[in-house]
């Protein structure tokens, strides 16, 4: 019980495993300047998650389908660039709970992203191409 309100409070995982959907909201002490989780189940999904105050590292071991993954990102990004060369782009979404990056990742992929107050940067790891940029949102 202890170690859910460590993982959804302080690193901000929210797992929605029936939907195959993961929200990361991290809100790391300022002392820290990263946390990784290796071997984290959600639902029939296996990852390693790595977090610091501005960048995501996810790495989809194993599962059934792609993960929907969403992380939170700075109100004011409004400019997405990424070299995911596989599957549905990434892209940027707005609900009341936030701003969001939202990638379907495929089992065995990995991706980086990296957030500043006004874009998104997301790559995969494994790949050095071009970023693609999506453009600026209004």
């Amino acid at each position: 019980l202890y170690a859910q309100g460590i993982i959804e409070g302080l690193l901000g995982l929210n797992p929605l495993a029936h939907l195959h959907q993961l929200s990361i909201a991290p809100c790391l002490p300022a002392g820290w300047p990263r946390a990784r989780l290796s071997a984290v189940s959600v639902g029939a999904h296996t990852l390693t998650v790595e977090i610091w105050p501005d960048s995501l590292d996810i790495q989809h071991i194993s599962g059934p389908e792609p993960l929907d993954l969403r992380y939170l990102v700075p109100a004011g990004a409004a400019t997405l660039e990424h070299t995911i060369p596989y599957g549905t782009p990434p892209e940027l979404i707005t609900n009341d709970q936030g701003h969001w990056l939202r990638i379907m990742l495929p089992p065995g992929q990995r991706i980086s992203a990296h957030t500043t107050a006004e874009s998104v940067l997301v790559q995969s790891p494994d790949h050095s191409e071009e970023p693609i940029v999506e453009g600026v949102r209004a």
